[in-house]
């Protein structure tokens, strides 16, 4: 099916068409810092919001952030694998039919990127395979 042309999604997202390569490629040099951004806002990519005090920012939708604190920052997710001390920065994408990621260390030693075609998922129950993925890419489990 031809899909170069988008078909309007009533979301807050770009609509980008991209393959795990054009994925993956995006990521690399966005973290390398002057290449998308300069390094001083690729810092601030980097950090999530807090308040006046200092304290994480709440998040009203736990089942993003876990722990129910802000984990999007400028344009970044921050996310930890369960039981580890490991995290990554990146973003999602869906569509009816599709679903994908990109996630890496800052340093980009560790990095996933995965396209997935879910059938009949409409409630995010793909999350448990991407967190398998995940775990293999960043723990070699």
């Amino acid at each position: 099916m031809d899909v170069t042309e988008e078909s309007p999604w009533a979301w807050a997202e770009g609509g980008l068409i991209s393959s795990a390569a054009d994925l993956d490629h995006f990521l690399t040099a966005l973290f390398k810092g002057g290449k998308i951004v300069p390094a001083s806002e690729l810092n601030e990519m980097f950090t999530l919001p807090v308040s006046p005090d200092g304290t994480p920012v709440p998040y009203v939708d736990a089942s993003n952030c876990p722990g129910g604190n802000a984990c999007y920052s400028m344009g970044l997710m921050k996310v930890s694998l369960p039981g580890t001390t490991i995290f990554a920065w990146g973003k999602t994408g869906s569509r009816p039919g599709y679903t994908d990621g990109v996630f890496a260390t800052p340093d980009l030693k560790r990095k996933i990127v995965y396209v997935l075609n879910p059938t009949g998922n409409k409630d995010g129950s793909e999350q448990p395979f991407v967190l398998r993925l995940a775990s293999a890419a960043f723990l070699g489990k």
